[in-house]
């Protein structure tokens, strides 16, 4: 990739999960530390993006000038802009990096997700189009004060059905149950389909959480969305999307 198309592609991941990027993608998408290191300081000298120290995992947030460079790319993004909803938040930070990196394991799986190559969630459902399509959370309207707290990193429709995705990275997340049926009883109002969505939860070393016999209260997240098989859980890694996707159009 060129020097710009990375630019883009970081700063259109951070406009999409609310402002921010973890920094392993960046690096991942620079490919050395030092070219990294080099594009990021050019960034920061140019007022796109500053480093947000003090949370874990480490992200960049976007500033400014950087929503001025994906205006175009992103609908709307001025106006969230403006309105602070990409505000530097620490308590948002960790959610922000969980979303971004679905985003990034969706580019991978080479799924569309950039807002101005998509139709928007409503007129998808429209589409006699079956390609691999992501939404961000702040894609999909319909949003209610009974949804806010809600875990979902997006959603993506495959085949015309839609696969509710989460991201708990290393570690167990906290949950509210009626929250998140809440925002799947939502997802299906918008979605003009009912009945029970899949689920992919992405993480490091979670395959671990699935395995063991017994069930403990910190996983009760997991096995919840487990009920009705409906579960699959990766390690962040490309092959394991490409794999997943290649086994449903065979179902």
């Amino acid at each position: 990739m060129t020097e710009q198309s990375i630019r883009r592609r970081i700063l259109i991941t951070m406009a999409m999960s609310g402002g921010e990027i973890k920094k392993e993608i960046c690096m991942e998408l620079c490919g050395s530390k030092p070219y990294y290191k080099k594009l990021m300081q050019q960034m920061k000298e140019k007022g796109e993006a500053e480093t947000i120290f003090g949370c874990h995992p480490r992200t960049l947030h976007i500033k400014k000038n950087g929503v001025m460079q994906i205006a175009d790319d992103v609908p709307r993004i001025m106006a969230r802009y403006e309105a602070r909803q990409l505000a530097v938040n620490e308590e948002k930070s960790y959610r922000r990096a969980t979303i971004s990196q679905v985003i990034y394991n969706m580019y991978l799986a080479g799924v569309r997700y950039e807002p101005q190559k998509k139709e928007t969630l409503s007129n998808q459902r429209e589409q006699a189009d079956t390609a691999s399509v992501y939404y961000a959370p702040y894609e999909i309207k319909g949003k209610s004060d009974e949804n806010r707290g809600s875990k979902l990193c997006g959603i993506l429709i495959f085949q015309q059905e839609s696969i509710l995705l989460y991201n708990m990275e290393d570690h167990n997340i906290k949950w509210i149950k009626a929250v998140e049926e809440n925002t799947q009883t939502t997802l299906f109002k918008l979605w003009g389909k009912m009945g029970t969505a899949r689920q992919i939860i992405f993480g490091t070393g979670m395959e671990q959480i699935i395995m063991e016999n017994n069930v403990k209260e910190q996983e009760q997240f997991v096995h919840w969305l487990n009920d009705g098989e409906n579960i699959r859980v990766f390690s962040v890694k490309k092959q394991d999307m490409e794999q997943y996707l290649e086994k449903l159009e065979k179902e």
